[in-house]
């Protein structure tokens, strides 16, 4: 659950933090912590404005690597786009 009130953090309510930042942003430490606002002694801890920097650009990369690319697969002897905006267009008979 994400406590403070930042707007780079919100995403985190849509993306799981644990696949995220071992993936995307590896060189940010105790990302636990910071999201919970504290460490274990109770004192206030939060991302510095360098570690909001890569999470932004985490996330932008984490858009891109999950947009849908149509893919051509065949179904009953038909070349057939399964997904993807032109979903279903593109068919073609082979003989």
């Amino acid at each position: 659950m994400v406590y403070q009130t930042d707007r780079v953090l919100k995403a985190f309510e849509y993306v799981k933090a644990y696949l995220f930042f071992p993936k995307y942003c590896p060189g940010i430490t105790n990302w636990k912590n910071k999201m919970a606002g504290k460490n274990g002694r109770g004192n206030p801890l939060g991302f510095t404005d360098a570690e909001k920097g890569k999470i932004r650009r985490g996330l932008k990369q984490l858009a891109k690597d999950t947009q849908t690319k149509p893919r051509l697969t065949y179904y009953r002897g038909r070349l057939d786009a399964t997904r993807g905006i032109n979903a279903g267009v593109i068919v073609m008979k082979f003989k």
